[in-house]
């Protein structure tokens, strides 16, 4: 270890919402099912980041996210509310990826 430096966890990989979805009742093919969807914060990298913040080291997640709703989720994850206080489950280096459609081709973008 140099000196002057600290030592801490780097992840680096997924960050990404799971999304799942169960029927209230038995699932009926070719119709609409009823049933409840949930979002949750997702992706190996994320979820090694978490865990390790969770046990009290110090963590640098760098991923790739969107600037949109999935992408808020995942850095909102990390902000931990206790006692009126704010603080940041790990250190994130998230890099913003922006998509623009630029056109079909045969009803596929």
């Amino acid at each position: 270890m140099l000196e002057g430096m600290s030592e801490y966890w780097l992840c680096v990989g997924g960050a990404n919402v799971d999304v799942q979805g169960v029927t209230i009742a038995r699932l009926l093919p070719g119709t609409s099912n009823p049933g409840h969807v949930q979002q949750a914060a997702g992706g190996v990298a994320r979820n090694v980041a978490e865990n390790l913040g969770w046990l009290g080291q110090e963590v640098q997640l760098f991923s790739l996210v969107g600037e949109d709703a999935d992408g808020e989720l995942e850095h909102n994850s990390f902000i931990l509310q206790t006692n009126n206080k704010k603080t940041m489950l790990c250190s994130l280096y998230f890099f913003v990826f922006m998509c623009e459609c630029v056109g079909m081709i045969d009803g596929y973008i």
